[in-house]
C-alpha cells in the first residue's frame, strides 16, 4: 500500500480532484495459477519467465528453516524465486513470485549476484554487482518476515590495495569467488584486476565484518593459460596483459577433502570447466594439478564463459554442480537449455558430480529462447484466447539457430483457462525465410471470420499472411514489404479499431521506441495510411534502443494502450481519446504585453556582453490557461522588436520541470538540452526548433535557459515583454572581466518580473499512468483470460519466457490523489457521527480504503451492494479519506466525522 505525508495528502486534498473522468487504473500480481501443457504433462513452473545465464543461490525465503532457491539471470535482470514443498523423494520447488518483491531493485548494471553470510548471524546476505563495483545487502529478517537492506552505509564495497583503500574491482564480465578461503571465519574475495591475467586475493581481515585486504597478486601460483584451457601452473607473471578480453568465472571449492579450496574456473574462450587442485595450505594456496575438462564423466560444453554454482537442488543434503553460462546475448550456447545439473554422489567436500539434465527447471517452463513476445488471439473459434510467443532466436546447438513461433491452444474453458502447446513452428516461420526478431499481429483483415496476420520484420517492412479457416488456422504468406510500409528496424505491429469506425488500424513500436500509427478505412482490403510516427507523442527511453511493442484494448468503454520496453518494464499510457481529439500542436502565445526589454540583461540576446543567460519561469497555471497540456515541446519563439546583421553563436536552450514559483537565483540542475545552434535575430517571432523535444508533465512549473559565449560584442537584440507581477526573468554576470567563460556558467546577478513573450509549440501526449513488470525487453499481452473482471496480463521478456500477472482490485494508496483519476464518491451523512453509508451502485467487484490525514490506512472493506457501511465510531473526530476502487473506477471523497 502507497502512502504520502500530511503535506502532500493536504496539498492533493486542496486540489480539484472531483471534476475529471476515472482513469482505467489496473492491478496486478504474479500467478503460477493457469495450467500449462507440453507433451501431454502439465509443466508446473510455465510462467516463471524462463533462463537464460542462470546464476544458482540458495536461502530460507519463507523462513521455515528449509533451503529455498533464487536464480538471479544475468541477461534477463531479474530473480526467480522457488520455495522448497515437501519433503524426502517428494520434495520438489514450487515457483514462489512474491518472494521476488523482497529481493534487492535490479539496474541494467546489475551482472551477478552471490548469496553469502558476511556477518556470521546464519543468514545469508546478497553480494550485487553493479558495473564493476561490489555492493552487499543485509539479510535483516525477523522470524515471520524476509528483508534485505543495504550494507556498508549502501557503499560500494573497498578493499586496501596498499597504495590506499579503493573500490574493490571485480570485472563486469566476470563472476568472483566468495568464501571463507582460509578458514577464519571471514568472507575473502577472489577476482582479477582489469586485463590482468592473475588472480587477486582479497582477504578479508576482520570475522563478521566486510572489511577487505588485497593479500596477494597471484594467488594459487598460476595464470591464465591463453591459447589452451585450463590455467599456466607455477607461474606469476606480475602485471603481464591478458592476449585476449573476456570473461572468467570463480568457483572457490574443496574438490578432495584436504580442508584447502580448490577452485573450478570458466573462460569465455573455451566451453569446458577447469578443475584447479590446491597443493598449499590455506594461508598459501598453490595450484598444483588440473584436470581441463571437468568434471570428468561428462564435460561441460557451453562456449558462453560456463558459470559453476556448489548448491543443493535435489534436497539430499549434499550441494549438487550447476553450470550454466555468463555471457550476455551470446549466440553460442543453447539457450533453451541453458542450466546443467549435477547431482554429487560423494560428500559435500570431496564431491562426484554425475551429469542428469541441461535444462533443469526449464523443461517445467515456457521457454522459448531470447526475446518472447505473447500474443492473445482466438485462432480456432472457440470463443477462448489461444497464445502465441514468438521468439528473436533460440540457439539450438553449434551454430544453429531457429526463429520460430509457439502456438498454444486454449483447451480451458471461459472462466479456466488451460494452454496446451500444439506447435513449435506455427506459420512455418522458421522455414519462411523471414529474419529471426520478427514480430506477429492478428486480425481480421479480409472480412471472412478469421484471424490473418501481420509480421513485423527486424528492418522494419511487413509480411502479411492470410488465413484460410475459421477453427484449423492454415496461413500462407501472400504479401512480402506490405504495402511498402517501414515503421523502423524492429519493426512491432498490432491492430486495432482505434476510431471505431469498424476497420482495423495498425500501429507498430519500433528500435526507436516510438510507435508508428496507420489508419485503415477498409474491412476487406486494407488501406494502411501513415498518420504519425510517434503516436500519442510517445517515446519508449532510452532514445534509439527503446524498443516499444504496443498492445491496445477496450476496458470499461475506453481504449488503453500498454507498451513493452527495453529495461523500464511495461508503460500504461492514458488519455488516448483525449489526446487523439486535441490538435495534433497546440502553439498559445504565453505573454501578451508590449514592454520592450530597455537592456542587455533583461532580454536573452544581449549581444552587447561577450556572454549572456538567461533563465525565464513559466507557471504551470499559466501554461494549463493557454490550453496546453501533458506532452512535448517542439519548439518556442521569442518577438524580437530590433534586427541584428550579427549571428548569434552558439546560442543554447535548456529547460526543466520544476516546483519553484519564483526565480531569485539560477537553477542548476536537472536542466536537459533542447537547442544548441547559431541564430541571426529578425524581427517578429523567432523560432528556436528543438533538437531534444521536451516534455512538460502537464503539473509542474517550467524553466527555460538561454545561455550564449564568445559572442562578438555588437548592439543588444531587444524582445517584447510583461510584466508577470513575480520574479520569473534572471540573469548573469560577468565571470570575469574578459568575458570569455562560458555564458551557461555565468553566476546568477539579479532578477525581474518582465519575462519575454514566448510562444510555445506543444504536441499532446499520453502521459505514463503506471509501469508494471520488470526485467528486459518487456512485451504485453493484455485480456481478461478467466472472465472475473479484471485484466491479466502475459509478459515476455529477454530470457524467452512468459510472466502471468494475475489481475486484481488496483492497490491504492493515498497518493494516487491524482488530479486527473478521481471522480466524487457519496457518502452520506457527510459530516456524520460515525455510521457513513457509501453509495456504490453497478460495482461488485470493489473495496473502499479509509485514510486519516496522515495516510494512514484505517480501514478496508469490500463493497457489499448497493449500499455499503462504513462504521468510524471507534475513530476520533476529524476529517477522512474515502477511496472506492474496483472495475477500473477510481471514487474518493473527503468526509468529517464529528
Amino acid at each position: 500500500m502507497k502512502k504520502l505525508t500530511s503535506l502532500i495528502l493536504l496539498t492533493a486534498l486542496s486540489s480539484s480532484l472531483f471534476a475529471q473522468s476515472p482513469r482505467n487504473l489496473y492491478g496486478f500480481e504474479k500467478s503460477n495459477d493457469i495450467p500449462v501443457i507440453h507433451d501431454a504433462k502439465n509443466i508446473k513452473l510455465a510462467w516463471t519467465g524462463g533462463i537464460n545465464n542462470a546464476q544458482v543461490n540458495t536461502i530460507d525465503l519463507n523462513l521455515d528453516g528449509l533451503d529455498d532457491l533464487v536464480l538471479f539471470d544475468k541477461e534477463g535482470k531479474n530473480f526467480h524465486t522457488y520455495i522448497t514443498v515437501g519433503s524426502g523423494s517428494n520434495a520438489r520447488y514450487e515457483y514462489a513470485p512474491e518472494y521476488e518483491l523482497k529481493m534487492p531493485p535490479l539496474d541494467p548494471q546489475n551482472h551477478w549476484a552471490l548469496f553469502r553470510d558476511y556477518n556470521c548471524d546464519g543468514k545469508k546476505d546478497i553480494f550485487l554487482g553493479l558495473n564493476s563495483d561490489v555492493y552487499v545487502w543485509k539479510n535483516t529478517s525477523t522470524s515471520t518476515s524476509l528483508s534485505f537492506s543495504k550494507a556498508n552505509n549502501g557503499n560500494r564495497i573497498e578493499s586496501d590495495y596498499r597504495q590506499g583503500r579503493m573500490r574493490l574491482y571485480v570485472n563486469s564480465a566476470n563472476l568472483p569467488g566468495i568464501a571463507d578461503i582460509d578458514n577464519d571465519g571471514a568472507l575473502d574475495i577472489l577476482t582479477y584486476a582489469n586485463y590482468s591475467i592473475e588472480m587477486q586475493y582479497h582477504r578479508g581481515q576482520t570475522p563478521c565484518e566486510l572489511d577487505f585486504e588485497e593479500e596477494e597478486t597471484c594467488w594459487g601460483h598460476f595464470v591464465e593459460g591463453g591459447a589452451s584451457p585450463g590455467v599456466t601452473l607455477n607461474s606469476c607473471i606480475p602485471h603481464k596483459k591478458k592476449t585476449m578480453d573476456g570473461s572468467t568465472t570463480i568457483l572457490p571449492i574443496d574438490l578432495d577433502n584436504d580442508q584447502v579450496m580448490d577452485l573450478i574456473l570458466g573462460n569465455n574462450a573455451f566451453p569446458s570447466l577447469a578443475a584447479l587442485y590446491n597443493g598449499g595450505t590455506a594461508n598459501n594456496a598453490h595450484m598444483t594439478s588440473q584436470m581441463v575438462h571437468f568434471p570428468a564423466s561428462h564435460p561441460i560444453n557451453i562456449p558462453s564463459s560456463p558459470a559453476a554454482f556448489y548448491e543443493d537442488v535435489d534436497f539430499d543434503g549434499l550441494p549438487d554442480l550447476l553450470v550454466s553460462p555468463t555471457l550476455e546475448t551470446n549466440y553460442l550456447s543453447n539457450n533453451k537449455k541453458s542450466l546443467h545439473f549435477y547431482k554429487n554422489t560423494g560428500s559435500a567436500n570431496s564431491p562426484n558430480f554425475v551429469f542428469q539434465q541441461k535444462d533443469f527447471l526449464q523443461e517445467n517452463m515456457i521457454d522459448v529462447g531470447e526475446r518472447s513476445v505473447p500474443r492473445l488471439v482466438d485462432l480456432n473459434g472457440d470463443g477462448n484466447l489461444d497464445l502465441i510467443v514468438s521468439n528473436s532466436y533460440a540457439h539450438i546447438k553449434d551454430t544453429t539457430i531457429s526463429h520460430s513461433y509457439y502456438y498454444y491452444q486454449n483447451t480451458g474453458t471461459p472462466t479456466q483457462p488451460e494452454f496446451t502447446l500444439i506447435d513449435t513452428n506455427f506459420m512455418n516461420i522458421a522455414s519462411s525465410g523471414i529474419s529471426s526478431n520478427s514480430i506477429p499481429c492478428f486480425g481480421d483483415l479480409d472480412g471472412d471470420g478469421d484471424m490473418d496476420a501481420l509480421v513485423g520484420n527486424l528492418n522494419g517492412t511487413l509480411h502479411y499472411f492470410k488465413n484460410s479457416s475459421q477453427t484449423s488456422p492454415s496461413f500462407t504468406l501472400v504479401a512480402s514489404n506490405f504495402q511498402n510500409i517501414d515503421a523502423g528496424d524492429f519493426a512491432a505491429p498490432f491492430l486495432y479499431d482505434i476510431d471505431s469506425n469498424g476497420t482495423l488500424d495498425l500501429f507498430i513500436g519500433n528500435q526507436d521506441g516510438r510507435v508508428y500509427y496507420y489508419s485503415n478505412n477498409s474491412s476487406t482490403s486494407p488501406n494502411f495510411t501513415l498518420e504519425t510516427t510517434i503516436y500519442g507523442g510517445l517515446s519508449i527511453p532510452p532514445k534509439q534502443s527503446g524498443y516499444s511493442i504496443p498492445y491496445l484494448f477496450k476496458k470499461n468503454g475506453s481504449d488503453n494502450l500498454f507498451v513493452g520496453s527495453t529495461h523500464s518494464g511495461i508503460y500504461q499510457f492514458d488519455s488516448i481519446g483525449k489526446v487523439m481529439n486535441s490538435p495534433s500542436l497546440l502553439q498559445p502565445n504565453i505573454g501578451s504585453g508590449t514592454i520592450v526589454s530597455s537592456n542587455r540583461f533583461e532580454t536573452p540576446f544581449g549581444t552587447r556582453k561577450k556572454n549572456g543567460r538567461n533563465q525565464f519561469l513559466i507557471r504551470a497555471s499559466e501554461l494549463r490557461n493557454a490550453g496546453l497540456t501533458y506532452g512535448y515541446i517542439y519548439s518556442i519563439s521569442f518577438k524580437i522588436t530590433t534586427s541584428s546583421n550579427n549571428d548569434i553563436e552558439n546560442l543554447i536552450i535548456k529547460m526543466k520541470n520544476t516546483s519553484d514559483t519564483v526565480l531569485n537565483s539560477f537553477v542548476t540542475q536537472g536542466l536537459e538540452d533542447a537547442y544548441e545552434e547559431r541564430m541571426q535575430p529578425k524581427q517578429g517571432w523567432q523560432s528556436f526548433d528543438f533538437n531534444n523535444n521536451f516534455l512538460w508533465d502537464g503539473t509542474s512549473n517550467i524553466i527555460i535557459e538561454t545561455c550564449f559565449s564568445n559572442q562578438p560584442r555588437s548592439r543588444d537584440v531587444h524582445v517584447e515583454m510583461t510584466d508577470v507581477g513575480f520574479n520569473a526573468n534572471a540573469f548573469g554576470s560577468y565571470v570575469d572581466s574578459s568575458g570569455n567563460a562560458s555564458g551557461c556558467q555565468q553566476p546568477y546577478n539579479a532578477s525581474s518580473t518582465l519575462r519575454p513573450n514566448i510562444k510555445i509549440v506543444l504536441k499532446p501526449a499520453f502521459a505514463n499512468t503506471e509501469n508494471y513488470s520488470g526485467g528486459l525487453y518487456t512485451a504485453p499481452a493484455i485480456a481478461d483470460l478467466n472472465n472475473d473482471g479484471f485484466m491479466d496480463m502475459l509478459v515476455g521478456n529477454m530470457n524467452g519466457g512468459i510472466t502471468y500477472y494475475k489481475g486484481k482490485i488496483y492497490e491504492v494508496g493515498i497518493n494516487e490523489f491524482r488530479n486527473e483519476s478521481n471522480t466524487s464518491l457519496n457518502v452520506f451523512p457527510n459530516p456524520g457521527n460515525g455510521n457513513f453509508m457509501v453509495s456504490t451502485p453497478n460495482l461488485s467487484k470493489a473495496h473502499i480504503s479509509v485514510f486519516d490525514l496522515s495516510g494512514k490506512l484505517i480501514l478496508k472493506q469490500q463493497v457489499d451492494s448497493d449500499k455499503t457501511k462504513i462504521d468510524l465510531s471507534g475513530q476520533p473526530n476529524g476529517m477522512y479519506i474515502f477511496i472506492l476502487q474496483g472495475e477500473g473506477q477510481l471514487m474518493t471523497a473527503k468526509v468529517v466525522k464529528n
